[in-house]
C-alpha cells in the first residue's frame, strides 16, 4: 500500500499510481466505469503472453445517462486507450479529460465497458 497528498489534478494521482506498479499490463478505469465479464475475457486473452505486440489497446466505451446508453449521436463508440505496458504510456498532467501519449503501436479490443456517470446533486 501505498499514500501521498491528494493533488487536485487527478492525471497527477493516476500518474503516481501507476508509478507504484510492477505489471506487465495496466488497465485502469474511473469510478463510474465497470467491465462486463466479455470484456474481461477479452482483455485476459488479449494481454496473455505473446498474444500481441502493441503497446497499448483501445477500448469502445458505452456511455450511459439516467440509465440509457447512448448509442446514437456520436456517443458510441467513444474508443478509449485504458489498457497499456507499463513504461510505454504518459499522462501529460494538464486537465481532466486528457488522453494517455503511447510510445508505439495501439491495437483495439471491440467489447465495451461501461461508462455510467451520476447526476451531481443540486
Amino acid at each position: 500500500m501505498f499514500a501521498r497528498p491528494n493533488n487536485p489534478n487527478l492525471n497527477v494521482n493516476k500518474t503516481f499510481a501507476i508509478a507504484q506498479l510492477n505489471t506487465d499490463w495496466i488497465f485502469y478505469l474511473d469510478p463510474d466505469e465497470t467491465i462486463p465479464e466479455e470484456l474481461a475475457e477479452r482483455i485476459r486473452a488479449s494481454t496473455a503472453a505473446g498474444n500481441t505486440r502493441h503497446a497499448a489497446i483501445r477500448i469502445p466505451r458505452r456511455n450511459h445517462f439516467f440509465g440509457r446508453w447512448l448509442r446514437f449521436g456520436g456517443q458510441y463508440p467513444d474508443y478509449q486507450v485504458r489498457l497499456f505496458r507499463p513504461g510505454k504510456a504518459v499522462f501529460p498532467n494538464r486537465h481532466v479529460h486528457e488522453s494517455l501519449k503511447i510510445e508505439g503501436t495501439t491495437g483495439v479490443i471491440d467489447s465495451p465497458f461501461d461508462h455510467s456517470p451520476l447526476p451531481h446533486p443540486g
